[in-house]
């Protein structure tokens, strides 16, 4: 074999070692300013945060995969929040799901542990108390997003999930929203009466939520509830108005608080947090994955339930 036959052998092996290395961190592409930018505007117009909130953005390590970690952050506050810029730097990602991955029996327990604490001290909620998939969704009545969150739950995931899945309200109104704190304390003072009752009342509001006010929420809702004696106008008005019925309203969004939540809706789907609108997309993966997830372990008997 010629020297120059041996040369093209060696190119060609090199060629084929160089197309199987794998990417390495530090061969990712790091977003410039502008693509920072647009990801700041992005996240602020979905309103991820709250309009009040002067944030600002920063780029942290990329992963082996390139997917660079984009952190945005208050100026003013401790809060903070990561996402996902795609390796083209073209889409924005709340969270990376390895759907290949199989949790540690630790993992489990601290979702679990995190679980109980989001659904205690009765809540509303509607499902199976068996559903391997429990989604814990805090919310605000003036939010468009919660109303759209609402609309994919009752039309897509609850159909598709049956009772497969369990949701649990919490209340989270925002201070920006001139009439969402109101209906949290009289929506509160519902289903401790009647928990079906505040469903439907709870439906009604995100259906009408554009013609609602302060002061027209209560005589709105109160033809739904004229088979409740304890729920007539007058009394509903002395509900919202106890202190009783504030410290519900109060524990919710301390609790959500203090696990992470600042925006609306903000979902925790068996531990896992997930801001947004909920759409189709995104749920459903996770939620799927969840179920498979919830199976494997107990077969295995690694399922703290």
């Amino acid at each position: 074999m010629s020297w120059k036959m041996v040369q093209l052998l060696l190119s060609a092996v090199m060629i084929l070692l160089g197309a199987a290395m794998p990417v390495y961190a530090s061969d990712c592409v790091a977003p410039t300013k502008a693509e920072l930018d647009a990801a700041q505007a992005y996240f602020i117009n979905r309103q991820i945060v709250p309009v009040t909130v002067t944030i600002a953005t920063e780029a942290l390590e990329p992963n082996d995969e390139c997917f660079w970690k984009i952190r945005f952050y208050s100026r003013s506050s401790s809060q903070s929040a990561t996402w996902f810029l795609s390796p083209d730097h073209r889409y924005l990602l709340p969270a990376l799901y390895d759907l290949s991955s199989k949790p540690t029996l630790q993992t489990w327990k601290k979702n679990a542990r995190l679980m109980d604490l989001l659904s205690s001290g009765n809540p509303p909620m509607v499902g199976s108390a068996t559903a391997p998939v429990e989604i814990v969704m805090f919310s605000d009545f003036e939010c468009p997003y919660c109303r759209q969150l609402e609309k994919t739950m009752k039309e897509e995931i609850l159909p598709r999930y049956g009772n497969k899945i369990r949701i649990v309200f919490r209340q989270f109104p925002l201070q920006t929203h001139s009439w969402a704190h109101e209906a949290a304390l009289v929506t509160s003072c519902i289903a401790r009466d009647d928990v079906p009752t505040f469903w439907q009342v709870k439906e009604f509001i995100f259906s009408n939520q554009e013609s609602i006010t302060e002061s027209n929420l209560v005589p709105l809702i109160a033809p739904l509830l004229k088979q409740r004696p304890n729920l007539e106008p007058e009394a509903l008005v002395r509900c919202s108005r106890s202190q009783e019925t504030q410290r519900l309203v109060d524990r919710d969004m301390e609790l959500g608080t203090q696990n992470g939540v600042y925006s609306t809706p903000t979902l925790f789907i068996n531990g896992v947090l997930m801001r947004g609108t909920g759409e189709i997309q995104r749920l459903n993966p996770l939620i799927e994955a969840m179920i498979a997830q919830t199976s494997n372990a107990a077969t295995q008997g690694s399922n703290p339930h």
